[in-house]
């Protein structure tokens, strides 16, 4: 902030306790210069040193403390509440009491970790969708629509994973696969408690109903990178199909003792979760 001043002392490399006594418990300056100040320098001087002078010294030993908890020191648990409310996006925060008990539910789930985390991401509305990289200035404005529908629509994370008719198609075939009708929610974040609420599952079988969610977003995102890096067709019962493959799999993964088969899990989703 200083080199003119830095460049004329005499111990530019010298340590605080080097540059200084303590007189009555006081910290006091003891500075030295190669010459004299010039009239311009003077002034410099001043203000370098209302700075300096402003920092309380002690005698106490130092110590590292953690910014966001100066009690308790740091802890997971505070950083990760640190950095939902630093990164969390407008919509969210105004919403954070019922937002933090849903995002909080994703980790407790038969998925794979990068699709907890994937998930994790939907619901703060944290992916690179094509409206995020326009906010981040990697795609214009004209190239920020939705690349599954007609309408023109902006490729947000509740359209693509719920109100584009590509989406909203899947979701009513995953509800038809479980018998149930339902009016959905126009939120990719109301949709999760939702779908809970819907499939009336025991608490302990949480984990199960959590999967299937993640794996109905999971493939509605890896289908929309196959649309736009691969240029392959995309089908509604060819999504559909993969979703039951896959969470199928990811059962196995996590229920050796108890397996289903593939068209047992086809019929009956929730008795094989239940089971």
């Amino acid at each position: 902030l200083y080199p003119r001043l830095f460049a004329i002392s005499s111990h530019p490399h010298a340590t605080i306790n080097e540059l200084g006594v303590w007189v009555n418990g006081v910290w006091r300056w003891h500075l030295e210069w190669r010459r004299s100040f010039f009239v311009w320098e003077e002034e410099l001087y001043g203000q370098f040193m209302r700075v300096v002078e402003s920092i309380i010294l002690s005698h106490e030993e130092d110590v590292w403390e953690f910014a966001f908890d100066r009690g308790g020191g740091y802890t997971v648990k505070v950083s990760y509440l640190s950095l939902c409310d630093k990164l969390s996006p407008p919509s969210i925060s105004s919403l954070r009491a019922v937002t933090c008990r849903v995002v909080d539910c994703v980790w407790d789930s038969w998925a794979p970790s990068k699709v907890l985390v994937f998930s994790w991401q939907v619901l703060l509305g944290r992916l690179p969708t094509r409206v995020n990289l326009g906010r981040r200035g990697v795609l214009p404005s004209s190239e920020q629509r939705c690349c599954h529908c007609d309408v023109g629509c902006l490729e947000t994370e509740d359209h693509l994973f719920l109100l584009c008719p590509f989406a909203w198609n899947i979701w009513m075939e995953i509800y038809k696969w479980f018998g149930l009708v339902e009016v959905l929610p126009d939120t990719i974040g109301g949709l999760f408690p939702a779908f809970f609420k819907a499939l009336k599952v025991p608490k302990k079988k949480h984990k199960g109903v959590v999967m299937l969610w993640q794996a109905v977003v999971w493939v509605i995102w890896k289908t929309r990178n196959d649309t736009i890096f691969a240029q392959k067709p995309r089908n509604v019962h060819e999504v559909v199909d993969k979703i039951k493959h896959m969470s199928w799999q990811w059962l196995l993964a996590k229920k050796s003792k108890s397996p289903c088969l593939f068209y047992e899990w086809c019929i009956d989703p929730l008795y094989c979760i239940i089971s």
